[in-house]
């Protein structure tokens, strides 16, 4: 008897995942300036959109449904107090953090800077708490607005606070690099005084008991690694410096325990002897609006403005020598952008597409770049379409609905009057046309629909 052995040999192919765009409709009569942060955790994004009403609103998309989480939220502490975001993070568990900073009267002059971390979940607000505030004997004895803060998120729950503030000492101005410990078993205040010039501090948790606060300073100052080995005041913090020219854009220790920075066009590793070591070219120097991310066990990431376009790039960092492996870019040229990371490495980078829509790429940490972006993927919620725009004498109006839900449709001028109501009653799910002839002065004029609880609109040029 012959017997045949056969060998079947089963291989795993793993493909990469593509490169994502997504579209939210902001909803409302103001428009988005842009996006000033996002956060991403179980493909639920938080994002944080500065508005032409002077107001900050959170916007929840589920990234697989592709749609909107219920209605805007203002996230707002005073209408005395014009307020810019400085980060966000996601907490897991549907939970997230903001620090949100701002000054009082400051569009005579500053006169008071504030900082406010903000927590909640889903989207409910569900506290605030004061963590930097500028008057004599106030918290800090400082001068300027609170800069560059970020949030690390601990191993085991809760979260750090970083960030660094000009101060004002005689006629020297002095940077105060200060740390802010949350929902942790002990949580603390302390600031440390670092010099002159403008401070950048990178936090990152090494351990449940270790913080490692990784900072640069500008004008050829000291970068330094603050390493605190737990967590409450009476902690002795070991301090490593490199008297070296260096003012990162972003900051990391690897998981092999290099230290990699990136700033201006290069990829620098400060070594243990106080040296630097140039490993590689980043992108091109990005321009000053430019965001960054980095991730410990993945990289860095940048975005920013190139010419009409926006430009997404990304450096692995685990490599021996880490560099820019492309980039993305896509037509539209927002007036501010983010870019997070995700818990998988994934890139999440928000912006604002027009006065109507806000814009999302998801960038998995394994798609490749140098390709073409993707066509935006539009929420499955409800679409808006007014043409022809503009428009001599009628414009039809178009409405998608996925399910039936009580709509009405109105006209505003730029001055915020309602002009007409073209709809206003239930309206089954599908696509739904109302045409509008204007009996009005020519202008902008804003189509508003409110489908349920969601709201978005559309500017519309009418020319006689």
């Amino acid at each position: 008897m012959r017997w045949i052995l056969v060998v079947i040999v089963f291989s795993t192919v793993t493909l990469a995942q593509p490169v994502e765009m997504f579209e939210i409709p902001f909803g409302g009569v103001a428009a988005p300036l842009g996006v000033l942060a996002v956060a991403n955790d179980d493909n639920i994004a938080d994002v944080f959109v500065k508005s032409t009403d002077g107001s900050v609103y959170k916007l929840t998309y589920d990234l697989v449904a592709h749609e909107v989480i219920g209605t805007r939220v203002p996230i707002a502490l005073g209408s005395s107090v014009r307020y810019g975001l400085l980060t966000a993070a996601s907490l897991g568990n549907g939970r997230w953090a903001v620090v949100l900073s701002g000054c009082l009267n400051c569009s005579v002059a500053a006169e008071r800077y504030q900082a406010f971390l903000i927590t909640g979940s889903g989207n409910v607000m569900d506290s605030d708490e004061m963590i930097y505030d500028v008057e004599a004997g106030g918290i800090f004895a400082t001068f300027g607005p609170l800069t560059d803060a970020r949030i690390a998120r601990h191993p085991e729950g809760g979260f750090f606070v970083t960030g660094s503030a000009t101060g004002m000492w005689g006629v020297e101005p002095t940077a105060e690099l200060f740390s802010w410990a949350h929902d942790l078993s002990a949580p603390y205040y302390s600031y440390y005084s670092v010099g002159d010039h403008i401070m950048r501090v990178f936090p990152q948790f090494l351990t449940g008991d270790t913080l490692l606060i990784l900072s640069t300073r500008s004008l050829g100052g000291t970068a330094a690694a603050w390493l605190s080995p737990c967590l409450t005041p009476e902690c002795s913090t070991q301090v490593m410096g490199w008297d070296v020219s260096l003012f990162a854009e972003a900051m990391l220790r690897t998981p092999g325990g290099r230290i990699i920075a990136w700033h201006g066009d290069q990829i620098t590793e400060l070594l243990s002897d106080g040296g630097l070591d140039t490993l590689n070219d980043a992108a091109s120097e990005p321009h000053w609006s430019a965001r960054f991310a980095a991730h410990p066990d993945y990289g860095f990431a940048a975005i920013w403005q190139y010419g009409q376009s926006t430009m997404l790039a990304r450096v692995d960092t685990n490599g021996s020598a880490p560099a820019a492996d492309g980039s993305v870019a896509w037509n539209v040229v927002p007036q501010s952008a983010f870019v997070s990371f995700d818990g998988d490495g994934a890139l999440l980078a928000g912006y604002a597409v027009n006065d109507t829509t806000v814009g999302l790429t998801r960038v998995p940490w394994t798609a490749p770049l140098n390709v073409p972006a993707p066509p935006m993927v539009i929420p499955k919620t409800f679409l808006l379409r007014a043409f022809p725009n503009p428009f001599n004498s009628s414009v039809s109006i178009e409405y998608d609905l996925q399910n039936a839900a009580d709509v009405r449709l109105n006209i505003f001028n730029t001055l915020g009057q309602e002009i007409a109501t073209l709809a206003d009653g239930r309206s089954a799910s599908g696509t739904h046309t109302l045409v509008w002839s204007p009996a009005a002065a020519s202008g902008v004029y804003f189509v508003k629909l409110t489908a349920g609880e969601l709201v978005t609109s559309q500017k519309i040029l009418y020319i006689r």
